[in-house]
């Protein structure tokens, strides 16, 4: 993430959905496949264990700040999958939905 965007990151917002589009189908769990919905305790905790690396980390931590400042929940989703965008609007599952309590 460039450091300009973190550093203008820190006032409040209130939104209801962040869209993080990247070119991974979201968050993957233990067993390599998309975890559909994450609470924030549960993405800290695969971050700790490992299961969250490498490039998904500040996309996650990313995701984590934007709730602590008033986002209600964040997408992270392929910005290459048709549709995604327009099904991540409407509310339907594209990628991972990370919420406070999932």
């Amino acid at each position: 993430m460039p450091m300009s965007l973190r550093r203008s990151w820190r006032s409040r917002l209130a939104a209801d959905r962040l869209l993080l589009l990247t070119d991974t189908p979201g968050v993957l769990g233990e067993d390599g496949k998309v975890i559909e919905r994450l609470s924030a305790p549960r993405a800290s905790e695969l971050m700790a264990t490992g299961t969250i690396s490498g490039g998904m980390i500040p996309k996650v931590e990313f995701a984590l700040s934007a709730m602590r400042r008033g986002v209600a929940n964040v997408a992270i989703l392929d910005g290459r999958e048709p549709g995604a965008l327009a099904a991540a609007l409407q509310g339907r599952a594209a990628g991972t939905i990370v919420s406070k309590y999932a």
